[in-house]
């Protein structure tokens, strides 16, 4: 065979793989563009998944650190803690993030107050992770309401019990 018919041979093979190529790229770009927030789910991306609530509130990210999950900034926690708990008892939407780390592992939750078939609902989407790995699993919990108390306001939520957004 001359070297030309091994190049053409080539170029048609490249350019039948293009679509299959094509096709395959669309199709991981489709599969990360179909994160639900109504629904639970997991994977190992570790992009959180932030829920969407038409109109809500943000009321931030809350950081704690250490042994006794110490915010690192107080000022942020109780400004952040109060929009939450204000936000749900007006049932306005609203989003908050508490990020809690230890020495080598973490949890990200990120709540949302919604207004669903006339009741105020609370919604923790949490994961987990251990250093250096990203977040990881999708866990999306139904809360049962939230209590303000003297050290932050306390979400209790299915299989989770009573979640502390600090104060300070």
């Amino acid at each position: 065979m001359s070297s030309r018919s091994n190049r053409e041979t080539r170029k048609q093979r490249t350019f039948a793989l293009l679509p299959i190529l094509c096709i395959g790229f669309l199709l991981v770009l489709l599969s990360a563009c179909g994160s639900n927030a109504d629904q639970s789910s997991t994977g190992s991306s570790g992009v959180p998944a932030t829920p969407t609530v038409t109109g809500a509130q943000k009321c931030g990210t809350i950081n704690v650190s250490g042994p006794r999950l110490v915010p690192t900034d107080s000022a942020q926690a109780k400004q952040g803690s109060n929009c939450f708990y204000q936000a749900y008892q007006q049932c306005h939407p609203a989003l908050l993030t508490l990020h809690t780390a230890s020495v080598d592992s973490g949890m990200i939750h990120t709540f949302t107050v919604k207004q669903a078939n006339g009741k105020c609902t609370i919604s923790d989407l949490t994961q987990h992770y251990v250093v250096p790995k990203s977040p990881q699993g999708n866990t999306l919990h139904n809360c049962s309401g939230a209590a303000l108390k003297a050290d932050g306001v306390h979400v209790t939520c299915d299989n989770e019990g009573d979640v502390v957004i600090p104060i300070s």
